[in-house]
């Protein structure tokens, strides 16, 4: 009776253990891996920012809405400038370095949208001038915004106009990149990237450990016979891998479906493709494990079963 309580204690700390292991793996083989920042990636990130930045934008005064905005974004943006966004940050990441005190500096390359600052104006401007009427005599312009074409100006002067403001007072105010400075903790210095990698692969090695002297102690509580001791280490096996799965499983759907119940359809894509990405990931190494576990421990019951009908029969 004491065996089968300290072996169930056991068997509750491999489970408990093994799942924040399992994680790592994926996140190791995930996101330091940077050919996850490529093609789907780039895809949805692309998607996301088309959807989300009309969103975010101040439409109350002007003759647009989100879906002329759409438009006017993909026909001027495409994937290949995502792209070049995302492969220029991972490569800084990739290349972090800390100065003594633990500052690094981070750069946000802008210039490629500077360099289609004069498409995006006349897009915008063309097609507000488009929608506006000319003003009637006497009327009365608001402040904000036009909501006429003032009297006197044609379609094109006043699309020519707009087009000065949109540069002058919006698009020449980017920059060509935004830096900032970060300071990590003491314990990171030198290159970022080689600590995070660093890190988790200690973490795992730990961890491995971890579970192996865990399995060594189940083994060693049970002790005889061997079959149980083979039935019960492969039941842990099995319920570490089917924890995973089941908590994976849940965070691919549950969270998904609320962010696509409250109208963040592009949220709940990009939060799907990461979380996809990691349970591919970790599957490579739990999937072959779950099934070796699984058929350790049914076999093992079926040849304790066979023993012990052939000790009844004898």
């Amino acid at each position: 009776m004491i065996r089968k309580i300290f072996a169930a204690i056991l068997f509750l700390l491999f489970v408990m253990s093994f799942v924040p292991i399992a994680v790592a793996v994926g996140v190791y083989h995930t996101f330091l891996d940077p050919q996850f920042y490529k093609g789907e990636f780039v895809d949805l990130v692309y998607e996301f920012a088309v959807d989300e930045l009309p969103r975010n934008v101040d439409l109350e005064n002007v003759p647009l809405n989100e879906e002329d905005l759409k438009v006017i974004l993909t026909s001027v943006f495409v994937e290949e400038d995502v792209a070049f966004l995302v492969d220029s940050l991972f490569e800084q990441f990739y290349a972090l370095e800390t100065d003594e005190e633990g500052w690094a500096e981070f750069t946000i390359p802008l210039s490629w949208i500077g360099q289609k600052s004069d498409v995006i104006s006349e897009r915008v401007a063309g097609e507000i001038a488009r929608r506006l009427a000319s003003c009637e005599p006497d009327e009365v312009l608001r402040r904000e915004f036009p909501q006429c074409i003032p009297e006197g100006l044609s379609k094109i002067d006043f699309q020519a106009a707009l087009i000065f403001e949109l540069d002058s007072q919006l698009f020449s105010e980017i920059p060509n990149d935004v830096s900032f400075r970060v300071q990590f903790p003491e314990q990171i210095r030198g290159n970022v990237y080689d600590f995070f990698d660093f890190l988790i692969r200690q973490v795992l090695m730990i961890g491995m450990g971890i579970l192996v002297l865990l399995l060594v102690l189940l083994g060693l509580v049970i002790y005889r016979p061997w079959t149980l001791v083979l039935r019960w280490e492969g039941k842990a096996v099995f319920g570490g891998s089917l924890s995973v799965f089941l908590l994976m499983m849940f965070l691919l759907h549950l969270p998904n479906e609320f962010l696509t119940s409250l109208g963040y359809e592009s949220f709940g894509r990009v939060y799907s493709f990461v979380i996809s990405a990691l349970i591919s990931n970790m599957f490579v190494y739990i999937f072959p494990l779950m099934l070796f576990s699984f058929a350790l421990w049914i076999s093992m019951l079926v040849l304790e079963k066979l023993k012990n009908k052939t000790n009844d029969t004898l």
